[in-house]
């Protein structure tokens, strides 16, 4: 198998192969299947000891993660391969993709009235960009919602400069704290969250380039009064509560929500790949670059972004992005800024920029 002729080749070199399961130990010295590491946090640990050369990751090193498992939070590489003795991060063992989630398990629901469920998530920061249950993603609560007449959209009658504007029809709540969602372009939905309402008129915190159009749609999003529909679900990033909409009792399901930026983050790294990984239910992107050249990201399935699949930022030049899955993004599936040398090839791109 390809896996193991790289792993023998690099053993037979001198560089460290590093493996991560789920019932490993962190106190482990993770250099063998018998004795693995277990969480992310030890993995990114590698590359963030200042001064220790031997914790930290060498050109031609390897991390492995035990197919079938699945780890939560960001591994961070911050040291670089060469271009012949890369860094890599690649799966071992039998079985589905190892999965990297940027989430965090929710429990401890309590019912607040009807089939409205609520519970803390202390991990949450000051946004969730997605709730999933049993691994399935769940709907923003919304008002009017997607199936409503004009596709879910109300319609803008005036504005006042970025942060004011009167919806054309009547708002059946008090939406104070929640987002408006308004379409400016054709190709833009902006976010503005609703600081004060009178009447039909909403008062807005609004960091967006983009100015109000009159007679453009909008709609309300992420507040209690807009969960009318099973799945639906809102964040109140104040208090770290997350509310939602289930005929079932969650505390019988997995539900998980966004905490983490990235599964993994390339910070400045050089020469490294990433290879045979489940990168999903991330804050905002899959897998974020920041700068570094000679990068392959090769055969993963990038999934549940909340913002975006991909993100290349800075500059670097000798990229390889192919045979990758890139489904299910929020934003963009792809993005690259001034890299040269960029090769982009058999990746499978879809339900992009979902909302």
């Amino acid at each position: 198998m390809a896996l193991t002729l790289a792993v023998s080749g690099l053993t037979a070199a001198g560089q460290t192969t590093y493996y991560v399961a789920a019932n490993g130990n962190d106190a482990n010295v993770g250099r063998s299947e018998s004795a693995p590491f277990q969480t992310l946090g030890k993995v990114s640990s590698l590359t963030l000891q200042p001064g220790v050369a031997a914790l930290r990751l060498q050109p031609g090193d390897s991390v492995l993660f035990r197919r079938g498992d699945t780890f939560r939070g960001t591994v961070q590489v911050r040291q670089s391969g060469t271009s012949s003795q890369p860094i890599a991060l690649d799966a071992y063992g039998s079985g589905a993709k190892p999965v990297l989630a940027g989430s965090v398990l929710v429990t401890g629901w309590s019912n607040v009235g009807g089939n409205v469920w609520q519970a803390s998530c202390a991990a949450c920061g000051s946004r969730v960009t997605g709730l999933y249950r049993d691994g399935s993603s769940l709907p923003l609560g919304r008002y009017p919602n997607p199936d409503a007449p004009n596709k879910g959209y109300l319609t803008v009658q005036s504005h006042s400069g970025k942060n004011s504007l009167t919806s054309q029809q009547g708002l059946p709540a008090n939406f104070t704290g929640g987002e408006a969602v308004y379409r400016p372009l054709q190709w833009i939905l902006n976010r503005a969250t609703i600081t004060g309402q009178n009447g039909n008129t909403l008062s807005l915190n609004n960091p967006n380039s983009y100015d109000i159009a009159d007679g453009w749609g909008f709609f309300v999003q992420n507040h209690p009064a807009t969960l009318d529909q099973n799945g639906e679900w809102c964040y109140d990033a104040g208090s770290k509560t997350l509310r939602l909409v289930s005929d079932a009792n969650p505390n019988g399901q997995s539900i998980a929500a966004t905490a983490f930026g990235e599964a993994v983050n390339l910070n400045n790294a050089s020469n490294v790949s990433v290879r045979n990984l489940t990168l999903t239910q991330t804050l905002s992107a899959g897998l974020l670059a920041n700068g570094g050249s000679g990068l392959t990201i090769a055969g993963n399935d990038i999934t549940n972004s909340g913002e975006n699949g991909l993100y290349f930022d800075g500059a670097g030049n000798t990229l390889l992005v192919e045979n990758n899955l890139i489904e299910a993004a929020n934003n963009n599936g792809f993005t690259v800024q001034p890299y040269q040398n960029v090769t982009f090839r058999g990746n499978t791109v879809r339900r992009v920029g979902l909302w």
